[in-house]
């Protein structure tokens, strides 16, 4: 590893990743992992549900969860990196099934009315909350310096609050009922992109996780 790489993973984290996590017992953490894991599937699911080219794709065979929770032994102990890259494999898994889903909504605004692209964009906002609490829950455990993490001159801060801008422009464009168009081109454009960069971030966070 090089001194480089050592030096941008300690002006990231606040936190000792080695550590071991203290602020739950054993089986509380266990829990932890599995609800991530779960969610983590979840959102595959739904990803699979969404892009018809992926139908053929076979699932995991049962007793292949290689999930941190599935991995640690009942007296295992839990670490703060363990942990934090359980979130993220999740976050990682959900904001993909977003970004398919996003594309399938675009498509569907086009040929409804007004009143089901508001419901399309409601479901579709109130889901993108999750990842972005993950992030939130990780910025805690790890002691993340959100600034400091930059992705083609994107910081995790910057990127977070993008979302609001984007939120606030699509809810707008809900409210003057101009065009259904722009409308549909808006959420493909705008929180399309913005998963992209999500996706990004949360590689080069797990990149910096293992520095």
């Amino acid at each position: 590893m090089s001194d480089t790489a050592k030096h941008s993973a300690q002006s990231l984290f606040r936190m000792d990743l080695d550590a071991d996590v203290k602020a739950l017992p054993g089986r509380g953490l266990r829990s932890l992992l599995e609800l991530f894991a779960h969610l983590e599937r979840s959102a595959a699911l739904r990803e699979r549900s969404s892009r018809g080219a992926l139908e053929n794709q076979t699932s995991p065979e049962p007793g292949s969860d290689k999930s941190p929770a599935a991995l640690a032994g009942p007296s295992a102990r839990i670490g703060l990196r363990q942990l934090g890259r359980g979130v993220l494999s999740t976050t990682r898994a959900q904001v993909r099934a977003l970004l398919a889903r996003t594309h399938q909504t675009q498509a569907l605004i086009v040929i409804n009315d007004w009143r089901t692209a508001g419901r399309l964009w409601s479901t579709l906002l109130n889901d993108c909350k999750l990842p972005i609490a993950e992030i939130d829950f990780l910025e805690q455990l790890w002691g993340l310096r959100p600034d400091r993490l930059e992705v083609n001159g994107w910081t995790l801060t910057r990127h977070r609050h993008h979302f609001v801008l984007i939120r606030a422009e699509i809810e707008i464009q809900l409210a003057r009922r101009r065009s259904l168009l722009e409308l549909s081109d808006a959420v493909e454009r705008h929180l399309g992109d913005w998963l992209v960069r999500f996706g990004e971030i949360i590689d080069k966070l797990d990149e910096e996780s293992l520095a």
